[in-house]
């Protein structure tokens, strides 16, 4: 059985949440239970408790509805949704910024020393 992949809706999702050891798992199993899959995912702090994630994701399901579960979640502040076509091609050519993108890295292995 053979999908048609070019006919599948694609958004981009931006969040700004509280930090918290599950929210990845949190968004992704909101975005399998609605039908969607990750197309491409992103994540920066913002400070020591706030969180951005930015989502490309793709599926059959209703974008309203996927919105709407993100918000229920208690660690998402904000969410916002782009499914407009060409505001998608300009996030992606600049690789996913939005207004909210800190200027600032982080260094990947600096949590894990923490943690240590």
């Amino acid at each position: 059985m053979t999908m048609s992949n070019h006919n599948t809706p694609v958004a981009h999702i931006s969040l700004v949440c509280v930090q918290s050891s599950l929210l990845l798992e949190r968004l992704l199993q909101t975005l399998r239970y609605r039908g969607f899959n990750v197309v491409s995912m992103a994540s920066n702090d913002l400070s020591a408790n706030e969180t951005e994630v930015h989502l490309v994701v793709k599926g059959q399901g209703k974008l309203t509805t996927l919105q709407k579960s993100f918000e229920a979640l208690i660690e998402v502040q904000q969410c916002y949704l782009t499914a407009d076509q060409a505001k998608l091609a300009s996030l992606l050519e600049f690789g996913l910024s939005t207004k909210f993108s800190p200027a600032k890295t982080t260094q990947p292995g600096s949590y894990a020393a923490e943690g240590a």
